[in-house]
């Protein structure tokens, strides 16, 4: 895989409190560190008006997520495994409790491809059942196509 890449996220949530599906293309940088891969990538949140700087660590048993700027979150799926994380913004902190149902990672010399399928609940509520597709590919490929 490139240094220079392309990176997708697609979110489906269900449950009591159903929200909009998400999908999100950005450009990334993607490196081997210690035998973990990295993908960093900016998202921009409209509302408010600052990037928010990701960071997904991927080894073969869990796959982390770093957020940093106005959002500051730290969570981590392994499959089976439920983890507690706090997801701060400039309007209050709210607590997560995520169960990872399922984790699936698959390569290619040029794609990687992640599906978390997990639990969420807020404040201790059940909120949603998700599934995000992380897909990182190398900008030489060219870009996904919207969808």
């Amino acid at each position: 895989m490139d240094k220079d890449v392309f990176v997708r996220v697609k979110g489906s949530f269900t449950g009591p409190a159903d929200g909009e599906d998400i999908e999100l293309i950005a450009p990334g940088q993607y490196f081997l560190r210690n035998g973990a891969q990295y993908v960093l990538y900016d998202e921009m949140d409209e509302a408010l008006g600052e990037p928010i700087k990701n960071t997904i660590k991927i080894t073969p048993d869990k796959v982390s997520l770093r957020k940093r700027g106005p959002v500051v979150a730290d969570m981590s799926f392994e499959s089976g495994e439920e983890r507690v994380a706090t997801y701060t913004t400039p309007f209050g902190s709210l607590v997560l409790n995520v169960l990872a149902r399922n984790m699936e990672i698959r390569q290619t010399e040029d794609e990687l491809n992640i599906k978390l399928d997990y639990e969420l609940e807020i404040e201790y509520e059940h909120t949603s059942d998700c599934v995000i597709d992380i897909a990182v590919r190398s900008k030489s490929t060219g870009m996904f196509p919207l969808s």
